[in-house]
């Protein structure tokens, strides 16, 4: 190897440690920072907003900032609307000349129909109520149809059983006693008796043993089970009018009455009238009046 070449390696280290010699000779001739005055320096900042702090809390406390008082919201109270008191089962009342009773298994339609009942008013109605009666304000629709009809019923013996369709109505006029239902012996009293059976079940209602002394009957369909009141004013005031005797084409003013109706020739003076009606044989609602001449 030659020479030269030996000294290259020799050559490079001592460029190299002089690199570093004046590496070294820069940083130390480089300022030094003072640590302390910067030190002192942020500790005089910190107590002037230590200082600024403590004068805005003194202004803060001599300032008082009115504050609004809140007054409870007033709360409105719901106040339940009254409705109207239903009619208990078993209770009595009376609605116009009506005495009438409610009995297990009566609907609320029912006990709505007491409410629209109307005294009897055996003047106006001349006609059985199969047609329109302009003068009680009344149309056929909500009557009753005038089915079969049968006098002296009930004749042999007294004792029967008394059939009424679901859907339909029996009319009887007579002394009656119909067990679980009603009774009345108005010739004892001179007075005449009167009822109408209204079955609005869906089966047959048959009231067997019942007794009626020589009576009269008229059954059939009724209209609108949505009016029964309707048909029951009219129904039972037609029937008062033929028993009292007064003007109607069946009783022209001065006849003999048709049936001589309490077994004189003028009629009744007095009729007690009744409607029950039933589901089947369950009595639901039962109503008596008494109409006078």
């Amino acid at each position: 190897m030659r020479k030269e070449d030996l000294s290259t390696p020799i050559r490079l280290a001592t460029t190299l440690a002089l690199a570093v010699s004046g590496c070294t000779r820069s940083m130390s001739s480089a300022p030094v920072p003072d640590y302390g005055a910067t030190t002192n320096s942020m500790a005089a900042t910190l107590g002037a907003m230590e200082t600024h702090l403590a004068e805005l809390k003194t202004a803060q406390s001599s300032t008082q900032v009115p504050t609004e008082t809140l007054e409870p919201i007033a709360t409105a109270t719901a106040t339940e609307a009254a409705t109207p008191e239903k009619i208990a089962t078993g209770e009595n009342v009376e609605v116009g000349d009506w005495n009438v009773e409610i009995f297990d298994g009566a609907t609320d339609q029912m006990r709505g129909w007491i409410e629209e009942l109307k005294n009897l008013d055996p003047v106006k109605w001349p006609n059985f109520p199969n047609v329109d009666n302009p003068q009680a304000g009344f149309v056929a629709a909500n009557g009753l149809e005038y089915g079969m009809a049968e006098s002296v019923y009930c004749q042999q013996d007294q004792t029967c059983d008394i059939p009424i369709s679901a859907g339909h109505y029996r009319i009887i006029t007579a002394d009656y006693d119909i067990p679980g239902i009603d009774a009345c012996m108005g010739s004892e009293a001179n007075q005449g008796c009167g009822i109408m059976l209204i079955n609005v079940g869906d089966v047959t209602a048959n009231f067997r043993d019942a007794k009626v002394d020589t009576g009269f009957t008229v059954f059939g369909r009724y209209w609108n089970g949505d009016k029964l009141p309707e048909a029951i004013y009219g129904g039972l005031s037609h029937v008062a009018n033929n028993m009292l005797n007064l003007n109607s084409a069946l009783n022209p003013d001065g006849s003999v009455n048709a049936g001589a109706n309490c077994s004189v020739r003028e009629g009744c003076k007095s009729v007690r009238l009744a409607f029950a009606i039933i589901s089947g044989n369950e009595l639901l609602v039962k109503g008596v009046t008494t109409v006078n001449r």
